[in-house]
């Protein structure tokens, strides 16, 4: 009976048969078939089965990476180095004609920027140096006229074991590994695989003429390869390679190919020990005895004579410093010569002091003398001052002739009046004679004849001495232009530019924090700066900055900070508009401290006259 004919109760109650007999199979037996057609649509033909494992062998293969990296890696070693040996060895010309045009420029970039690299970083180090070895490149270089850095470079190049691996030749597999920094390798199998394969395409390309690739250059390594029938031994080397460490690395992977032969184990330890005892240490080489002679007698030549230049230039500081010394305590003593130009000039060639100048009297010169003769010894004195009167001396001068002038004039009076006296009392005289005496007029005559003869000589007397008195007061009086003049002229001296710039600049320094190039700002600074700057351009005369440093840091790094000072304070002037090429620069380090130690004031720039007619150059 068909299902059609079937009636709906009917149905119904068969339904409920089924599932009383059946119960839940029946619900299973529907999921089931719901999976299978699932499955076979996935996978029920070759082309959906090659589309499913495809979606998921890439996740597989990452997974397999991340969780059995060893285990995915010895299954598909075998299968990546069989393709490249193969890919390799069918596609020759193809991998020629890729490499070829740009091999060459990629090799000679990488070459040409390494070797600038460690040029520059040898440079560093060895300007870093303070050792013998450092003054050893340095005389080598001035004797052969290369730089630092090549002698360096040729010395420091040895060459060194980096790695050593041993493989099968046929497979790839990796027997032992030896790293010299003792980390492990990043994948070793792909290493020996790579290693393997690129041998046996060298082996078959060059077949026909029984070659074998012997070394691989890597850059900044090579890989030198020793080959036997079953095993190939390697060996990286870092560093320029001499023939006979060839020879030396090619016996040692020939020995290690003969212990595995021989059945021995070959152990990480083991090549480690055969990497220390494959190249001698050239450092421990003795080198030629000649030129190290020759060497050690030029360095201590060369310091020989820099201990004899250290102690002139000492010995000429000690000179100056005691001078100034007792230049200063004269000063001290007398503050008049301080009003007074005075220069001293130091001849050390001559051994020689030339002291020039004007000073107030002749004292104070003996003085300068005395001080200057003791102090320069055993340098010779050379002198020539000059003395003229003080502004008080003339005025004291001056005020005596006045006095002088004026006794003179009080005298003639005086003189005048008693000659009218005189000549009044006489007539007197003579007239009380001739009315009192009678008889006796002519002895009293005489008698005062007599007295007027001595009054007479003693008024000539008087007069003569008041001559002579008026003699000298006219020497005075030319003495006293005399001076004016020299006074006048002095005046002149001093009022010159570069005398005012002197002055200008006497006592004026700027100082530093210690270790840098920075200006201590102090009130006036910027206002003294300013003088200066307005008298250089108004004057057009020239300066020199002179930069000191104190006692702290070597001699290299206080004569860069001492150019760096004086540069900073040349910016100054020339920042207010002084022309560069009226400003000159000297740093004397720490030749000329004020104050002992390494204190603060040594840290400063001072400032002086240029000579007249100095060179620029």
């Amino acid at each position: 009976m068909a299902d059609t004919d079937i009636r709906p109760a009917e149905k119904t109650d068969i339904d409920r048969l089924r599932r009383l007999l059946l119960g839940d199979g029946e619900e299973k037996l529907q999921t089931v078939e719901e999976r299978l057609e699932a499955i076979d649509r996935r996978v029920g033909s070759p082309d959906r089965l090659e589309n499913a494992t495809a979606e998921v062998l890439a996740g597989a293969l990452r997974r397999a990476e991340v969780d059995r990296h060893k285990e995915l890696a010895t299954a598909i070693a075998p299968l990546v180095v069989a393709a490249i040996r193969s890919e390799i060895k069918n596609s020759k010309d193809m991998m020629v004609e890729a490499l070829y045009p740009i091999t060459g420029r990629l090799v000679s970039a990488a070459v040409a920027n390494a070797f600038r690299e460690l040029i520059t970083t040898l440079n560093e180090k060895v300007d870093a140096l303070l050792s013998v070895q450092s003054w050893q490149l340095r005389v080598k270089s001035i004797l052969t006229g290369q730089p630092m850095s090549a002698l360096a470079l040729a010395e420091a190049s040895l060459a060194s074991i980096d790695r050593i691996i041993l493989l099968e030749r046929g497979s790839g597999h990796l027997i032992a590994d030896w790293h010299r920094d003792g980390k492990a390798s990043e994948n070793p199998e792909l290493v020996s695989g790579l290693i393997a394969a690129i041998t046996d395409f060298a082996g078959n390309v060059f077949a026909a003429n029984s070659g074998e690739l012997r070394n691989l250059d890597v850059g900044g390594s090579r890989i030198f390869l020793r080959p036997s029938a079953r095993m190939i031994a390697a060996a990286q080397v870092i560093g320029p390679t001499r023939g006979e460490d060839e020879r030396a690395i090619d016996t040692a992977l020939v020995d290690l190919l003969e212990r595995h032969d021989r059945d021995e184990l070959i152990t990480t330890d083991k090549l480690g020990l055969l990497a220390d005892t494959i190249l001698p240490k050239r450092g421990a080489q003795k080198s030629n005895g000649i030129a190290s002679y020759a060497l050690a007698g030029l360095l201590i030549a060369l310091l020989g004579f820099g201990a004899w230049r250290l102690w002139h230039v000492v010995q000429h500081w000690r000179t100056e410093r005691q001078v100034n010394a007792a230049y200063d305590a004269t000063l001290a003593h007398d503050p008049r010569l301080a009003a007074f130009p005075l220069q001293v000039r130091f001849d050390h060639k001559r051994a020689v002091v030339h002291v020039r100048g004007i000073l107030p009297n002749v004292q104070g010169a003996d003085e300068i003398t005395q001080a200057l003769s003791s102090a320069a010894a055993p340098y010779t004195l050379d002198t020539n001052v000059e003395t003229i009167a003080t502004a008080q001396e003339v005025a004291t001068l001056g005020k005596s002739v006045k006095d002088l002038q004026d006794e003179i004039a009080a005298a003639r009076t005086s003189l005048g009046t008693l000659n009218a006296q005189l000549r009044t009392d006489l007539s007197a005289d003579i007239q009380a004679s001739d009315n009192k005496l009678g008889g006796t007029i002519t002895q009293a005559l005489t008698d005062v004849r007599a007295q007027i003869a001595s009054d007479t000589k003693a008024l000539q007397s008087e007069l003569d001495q008041h001559s002579v008195r008026l003699t000298q007061i006219g020497a005075i009086n030319d003495k006293l232009a005399a001076v004016e003049q020299a006074t006048e002229e002095a005046n002149a001296l001093l009022d010159t530019p570069e005398a005012k710039l002197g002055r200008l600049v006497q006592g004026f320094a700027i100082f530093f924090p210690k270790g840098e190039a920075t200006i201590i700002d102090r009130p006036g600074l910027s206002t003294k700066l300013d003088q200066l700057a307005d008298f250089l351009k108004s004057t057009g005369l020239s300066i020199r900055i002179i930069s000191h440093a104190d006692e702290t840091g070597s001699a290299v790094l206080n004569r860069s900070l001492g150019v760096q000072r004086a540069t900073v304070v040349a910016a100054e002037l020339t920042k207010r508009g002084v022309d560069q090429s009226h400003i000159a620069t000297v740093t004397r380090s720490t030749l000329e401290p004020i104050r002992d130690g390494a204190a603060a004031a040594n840290r400063r720039a001072t400032f002086e006259p240029t000579y007249v007619g100095e060179p620029t150059q």
